[in-house]
């Protein structure tokens, strides 16, 4: 038996739904106006590195926290003692508010939540969805969701960075006349997230942009929130890869008999990936030349992983001897096309500021083709963000109070990046160009794309993978 059930087992607050937010929202239904009826919200991204986002992830966060039951009896009464001791005061718990949601509304939360379709790339500053309360009592509910919902900033950044990453290859694209393909960045980032929902919501946000992935928890949040298929086409996608336990295990002296047994054990059109910074890359990878004829013999590639040193150089002197052993072409730009049987994977340390070094020195430098080399990221995709890399925030813009609806807002005079929109946000895309006005104000003939997906429950609108791929595809 857990030890810590058998003292008050009922106040032991797991998977309690009314507590999943921050504290101070919990006194927050004593502090609106007394003649509130109905408070709107919205979400956006107030700026960041990027100019623009890809929007991903509020789909997941409404299915895991908000869609069909989410209050019973029993959490009234362990919310109510909880906040009571943390807070000081049995005052501060909505009881009434809460009992509410169950006797009107079977424990549904009666919130209405727009959102512009998921998977489109838009500017920073644009509303990405909305919510307000939809009964007139419960004015509160409406912020009290707010920290669940701002969870959607990690798939959105991820999701950013990993669209980011594909769309700077495009400037060395141009150069050497050479496309990337599919698994141009591969998501080695499981292992790096502190929890299997943090692997599965990011892991999935990157493979919206590209299907190489180690991290199959994503490949399961794709099929699980989204509907991703086998049928469709690949979801995720990965290869025959070493490791450096599997080569040290066979001692230093061993490594180049291991490598070769790791060639001859896969499938003869396998991707073989060989980590080869055991002990000395260059003599390793000039190994992989001495097997040539082997190399040359099968339908699949064997990728060269270097995993320490620097970088750009590194990079550039594997791709120079791989050159130097397996010949390749040189394409119309004058740009060195390894043969199709070798290439380099670059997964040491790789962020989306990093990687363009990496670039430069093979293509711009090294007058090497884009389709030589790939990479892997992993805490630089899953993990090196937080929510102020896009500084992300919900803030309420309108709210009806005696019976007529105000605009609400903030704008600090020592920040006037921090100012909020005012009144009920409407966006629309016109010419390629997305703006963003008053639901009031939109011209007409002109789409809201803030469409409701949620209401009191339910979502009434679904996302596809289908669909977000498409959506991507058009930003």
């Amino acid at each position: 038996m857990n030890p810590f059930t058998q003292d008050k087992p009922s106040h032991v607050s797991r998977d309690n739904n009314i507590l999943a937010t921050d504290f101070y929202k919990c006194t927050h239904w004593l502090q609106y106006p007394a003649t509130a009826e109905h408070v709107c919200s919205y979400l956006e991204a107030r700026g960041g590195y990027s100019d623009t986002l890809e929007y991903i992830g509020l789909q997941m966060i409404l299915m895991d926290h908000f869609e069909g039951i989410r209050i019973e009896q029993w959490m009234i009464d362990d919310a109510e003692y909880f906040i009571t001791q943390v807070g000081g005061f049995k005052e501060y718990f909505n009881r009434e508010g809460w009992q509410r949601i169950i006797d009107v509304h079977g424990g549904k939360l009666p919130l209405r939540i727009k959102s512009l379709p998921e998977g489109m790339i838009v500017p920073v500053r644009t509303p990405l969805f909305t919510i307000e309360n939809t009964d007139p009592k419960l004015p509160w509910l409406t912020n009290w969701a707010e920290t669940l919902l701002l969870n959607t900033w990690y798939p959105i950044t991820v999701a950013t960075i990993s669209y980011n990453f594909r769309k700077a290859a495009k400037s060395f694209e141009d150069m050497c006349g050479d496309k990337i393909g599919p698994c141009f960045l591969n998501d080695f980032g499981y292992r790096g997230t502190e929890t299997k929902m943090s692997a599965g919501r990011g892991g999935c946000a990157h493979l919206a942009n590209d299907p190489g992935t180690d991290n199959l928890e994503g490949i399961v949040y794709a099929r699980r929130y989204y509907g991703a298929s086998f049928d469709d086409g690949p979801i995720g996608l990965s290869v025959f890869a070493t490791e450096h336990s599997t080569t040290t295990i066979h001692g230093r002296e061993h490594e180049y008999e291991a490598m070769e047994k790791f060639i001859d054990t896969a499938p003869d059109e396998a991707i073989v990936s060989l980590v080869s910074d055991s002990y000395d890359i260059f003599k390793a990878t000039e190994f992989l030349v001495s097997i040539k004829d082997k190399i040359l013999a099968r339908k699949g590639k064997v990728v060269v992983r270097p995993d320490s040193g620097d970088p750009p150089s590194i990079s550039k002197q594997v791709m120079d001897i791989l050159w130097n052993g397996f010949g390749g072409t040189v394409n119309e730009k004058g740009y060195k096309v390894l043969d199709p049987h070798v290439g380099v994977i670059y997964a040491d340390g790789i962020n989306v500021h990093t990687y363009t070094n990496i670039l430069e020195a093979v293509v711009k430098y090294g007058h090497y083709s884009i389709k030589n080399i790939i990479f892997g990221m992993g805490g630089g995709l899953l993990q090196d963000c937080n929510r102020d890399t896009h500084k992300f925030a919900i803030k309420c813009n309108a709210a009806k109070v005696d019976g007529k609806w105000i605009d609400v807002y903030k704008d600090p005079i020592t920040d006037p990046g921090k100012m909020s929109k005012l009144g009920k946000q409407a966006v629309y895309l016109k010419n390629g160009v997305f703006h963003t006005v008053r639901e009031d104000s939109i011209p007409e003939g002109e789409t809201n794309l803030l469409e409701t997906v949620f209401e009191n429950g339910e979502i009434v609108k679904y996302n596809t993978w289908n669909d977000i791929k498409k959506n991507i595809s058009k930003g």
